[in-house]
């Protein structure tokens, strides 16, 4: 999106989200680009309030008094930071920005989103609190022109979302006009390299790639016309939970089984993916072992398959 170092005169700032399945690596997109040094980094949920984004007044303790001041919130420290370096480019980071109720959550905020050419915000708006006026004043005197800010061109806000978890938040579409969307698609290419041991009847068990029994899961998802946003990204599992036998069932069961049954298929669907004689999740957990199968047959059929053709490249290799 943005070459990893830019010289002042390309620096221009936008309003960017990032989209797409769970782990297809949004956030390790945006890590490509922030680092500790250029950006501001927060991640919103149900409670986070405009108070936590953009500050507010707070007590302290001064020596055996207790005072308030004004502690800023992710928004103001981003612009704090790009006004007092104007020739790098800042990034203000939102994971999850549809956790919570966004559009009230950056409140007046939200006028300063649009951007003119040069990704300067349009329209300022008049700092109505009288202590992050001062605040910035004190610490970032350049933000503020006869009393209003404006989001300087060299801070680009980029944000996550995931819109198949079940607690999202609606977006309103005056917020998202605001925003450009960058879809994440699927990609197999470059994904943890471990082997997954699958329970089936009949054969004990069979083992096929992370890789492979992934697609084989969404294959079936998209021919039931589930939405794409809920399939299985290449990072849904890290190379961290695929090390060990014991690391890779326990993610299986107690994460990637469990989002397909709670999340995907919550709807009388589980059909699409398990074995009919599977009625609840539990029984599903528990049954996870050879000769015991947890998959229907279209599943447990294309990966016997996907496990003969790795069988015929390892013989070819």
């Amino acid at each position: 999106h943005f070459a990893a170092a830019e010289d002042e005169s390309e620096i221009k700032g936008s309003n960017t989200i990032y989209y797409g399945a769970p782990g297809v690596g949004k956030s390790f997109k945006i890590d490509q680009i922030c680092n500790d040094n250029n950006s501001i980094r927060t991640i919103f949920h149900p409670d986070t309030q405009y108070s936590d984004f953009v500050g507010c007044l707070k007590p302290k303790m001064d020596g055996a008094d207790v005072v308030y001041e004004f502690r800023a919130g992710p928004f103001t420290k981003a612009i704090e930071k790009a006004y007092t370096n104007e020739n790098e480019h800042i990034y203000l980071v939102i994971e999850e920005i549809n956790r919570a109720a966004s559009a009230a959550v950056f409140g007046e905020v939200f006028q300063l989103l649009d951007r003119d050419f040069e990704g300067r915000s349009v329209y300022p708006i008049d700092l109505t609190d009288p202590d992050m006026l001062e605040y910035l004043l004190t610490n970032a005197p350049e933000a503020i022109e006869n009393g209003q800010l404006r989001i300087p061109v060299n801070l680009s806000l980029f944000a996550t979302m995931n819109s198949s978890d079940q607690a999202v938040m609606p977006m309103d579409t005056a917020f998202k006009r605001r925003w450009t969307f960058e879809y994440i698609r699927i990609d197999f290419s470059d994904c943890p390299n471990g082997m997954l041991s699958i329970p089936i009847r009949d054969n004990g068990e069979v083992k096929v790639s992370w890789a492979d029994f992934a697609r084989t899961i969404n294959d079936a998802l998209t021919d039931n016309s589930i939405p794409e946003d809920r399939l299985l990204g290449p990072w849904f599992l890290s190379n961290a939970e695929l090390q060990t036998i014991e690391s890779t069932q326990k993610a299986l069961t107690g994460k990637l089984c469990l989002y397909l049954w709670d999340d995907v298929l919550r709807h009388g669907q589980s059909s699409i993916v398990f074995d009919l004689g599977i009625k609840n999740y539990g029984q599903l957990n528990t049954s996870f072992e050879p000769n015991n199968a947890i998959f229907n047959e279209r599943i447990e059929q294309a990966l016997l398959d996907a496990a003969v053709v790795q069988d015929n490249k390892s013989v070819e290799e």
